[in-house]
């Protein structure tokens, strides 16, 4: 240590303020009455006064130095335990501080494993819904979406739940680290340029260490809240925002047509339901970056598609209502005609001759694969069909070429009258 001597010199002044009790150096010393020694002996020798005074001078002499050697030992003893027990103190500190830097090293460690292993865990469930969506379609790519997002979300809270515990942890041993760098810095005050050097260090590691941290947290961030920048997709964001539209009811016209029926219908719109459902969810997420303006793009393009297709629904449904009242029209005179002219049947179309269209008298019953006679004026048999459906013929055989309003005659027993 460098301020070695300075530790010495302070515990021995502290040592010297708190010395062990004296004892009573009088106690052991022998006391003369010279009037009672020359009564004894009669004499008054100067030599033997002499002796004995050297003598009581000479004992309290040694009696002294005795003491003085005796409380230097002690005091030096006091000064050497009081070192020892200070070393000893500082040593276990920093054994548990080690420990405790130890442990910290564990967590930071396993907090690092945990953010690869959700990472992967993440990737594999993304890639496993990849390749089994290839194959589904409709309703069930939907319920597999579903699973997916489900599975995704439960792994995010197991991960977020799990962190959330090593961090708490991690604060924890690093609020021990600094308790013990406090007492260690109470404790050895008599080092406090080491002390502060080492605290200094720390600080710069432990500063280190949480950029390191919050650059690595930035990234996982980044990684679910990705800035995009790509032009084409920020062309795409920059859709303005659109009412939501209201899906209409339904138009049975579509049915009679096998078209669209009701029930698919009714599919339709829950699937609107359900996906409003999930965007409003995820609009619960405190999403940053882009992804909340993702968000209300695709539910500004929902509503645009939504508002597509009901214009494309309408307007499909008001074709066929138009055209189904047309053909009305067309077969009421034709019908007409016929029952005018006692007839069984018009050709309307014969250019393609593999499906010819015709029209036959309401009264008419053909079943399919009749065959009918083609008369052009009232006795010119040009041609023979054989019925299809009720509106369709094929050409069996002719003389001359059919033309619209060429007269059928019909064989109610499917033979050639």
């Amino acid at each position: 240590m460098g301020n070695e001597n300075k530790v010495k010199q302070t515990a021995l002044i502290k040592a010297r303020f708190l010395p062990e009790e004296i004892p009573n150096a009088e106690g052991n010393a022998v006391s003369y009455n010279l009037e009672q020694e020359f009564e004894k002996t009669g004499k008054s020798s100067s030599f033997i006064f002499w002796l004995v005074l050297g003598s009581f001078l000479a004992l309290l002499v040694a009696i002294t130095v005795f003491i003085a050697r005796y409380l230097e030992q002690k005091i030096d003893a006091g000064t050497i335990t009081s070192l020892e027990q200070e070393d000893l103190r500082i040593k276990d500190l920093l054994d548990e501080s080690r420990n405790l830097e130890k442990r910290r090293d564990k967590i930071q460690a396993r907090m690092t494993e945990l953010e690869k292993e959700h990472a992967a865990d993440a990737a594999t469930l993304k890639e496993n819904f990849r390749i089994s969506a290839q194959s589904l379609s409709g309703q069930q790519k939907t319920e597999q979406e579903q699973k997916y997002a489900a599975d995704l979300s439960a792994k995010n809270a197991s991960y977020d739940s799990e962190i959330a515990k090593l961090r708490k942890e991690l604060a924890e041993v690093n609020e021990q680290i600094e308790r013990q760098r406090s007492r260690l810095d109470r404790g050895a005050s008599n080092v406090d340029a080491i002390a502060d050097n080492a605290r200094r260090l720390n600080e710069l590691q432990l500063k280190k260490q949480a950029e390191e941290y919050e650059d690595k947290i930035q990234k996982i961030i980044l990684l679910y809240n990705p800035l995009i920048s790509e032009p084409e997709i920020r062309k795409i964001l920059s859709t303005p925002s659109a009412a939501e539209i209201q899906p209409t009811e339904y138009r049975n016209v579509l049915a009679r047509h096998s078209i669209f029926s009701e029930a698919e219908y009714k599919a339709y719109l829950q699937k609107l339901k359900d996906e409003k459902t999930l965007l409003s969810r995820l609009n619960d997420v405190p999403y940053t970056n882009s992804i909340p303006r993702v968000l209300v793009t695709l539910k500004t393009l929902n509503n645009s598609i939504l508002s597509d297709f009901q214009r494309l629904y309408f307007g499909m449904a008001k074709t066929i209502e138009d055209r189904d009242s047309l053909l009305s029209s067309y077969r009421f005179a034709l019908t007409s005609r016929l029952r005018s002219e006692n007839e069984s049947g018009f050709i309307l179309d014969s250019r393609d001759s593999t499906s010819i269209f015709i029209i036959l008298h309401p009264a008419v019953t053909a079943a399919a694969g009749t065959q009918a006679i083609v008369f052009r004026g009232d006795d010119e048999e040009i041609a023979t069909i054989e019925i299809l459906q009720e509106t369709r013929a094929r050409l069996v055989h002719s003389s001359r070429p059919l033309q619209p309003f060429d007269k059928i005659l019909l064989n109610t027993s499917g033979e050639l009258p």
